[in-house]
């Protein structure tokens, strides 16, 4: 897969990390096709996150996620979901390592600075909740069957 979607959550922006961030992922060799800052709405969150509805700690998170405002943005390389998913690390920021964003920036499970799309199907999903059809042209993205 050469593409993948990530997020920068509302404490890396109120913390101001953003082009701390961009700078640990652009010089591990990823492209920036594009990126906004957002409000996630409800119905992006459910998209994002549905898996995770029915557990203790979604109604903290949701308030989390609307605090403030993120910025998504895709990105481009050779198996781009698995390489991001490796530079961001695991969820809880205390069991990743040095060198991942998570654990290099990350204060808490809840609070972990970046998301990272986990898989191609998710990407073609929160790529069409996150981005209108004119952006995602804009990018020269193939558009696949789930947009």
């Amino acid at each position: 897969m050469l593409y993948s979607i990530g997020m920068l959550k509302p404490d890396c922006l109120h913390r101001g990390l953003v082009d701390r961030v961009m700078a640990v992922i652009e010089s591990h060799g990823f492209t920036v096709l594009s990126c906004k800052v957002v409000n996630l709405t409800q119905e992006q969150i459910n998209t994002m996150y549905g898996c995770c509805r029915h557990e203790d700690y979604y109604q903290e998170f949701l308030l989390f996620l609307r605090s403030g405002s993120c910025m998504v943005f895709v990105v481009k390389f050779l198996d781009t979901i698995t390489r991001l998913n490796n530079l961001v690390g695991p969820s809880d920021p205390r069991e990743g390592k040095a060198g991942q964003i998570r654990h290099d920036f990350g204060e808490s499970i809840l609070r972990n600075v970046i998301h990272s799309t986990k898989n191609e199907e998710r990407f073609w999903e929160e790529l069409g909740v996150l981005f209108n059809k004119r952006e995602i042209k804009n990018m020269k993205i193939e558009i696949h069957s789930h947009c």
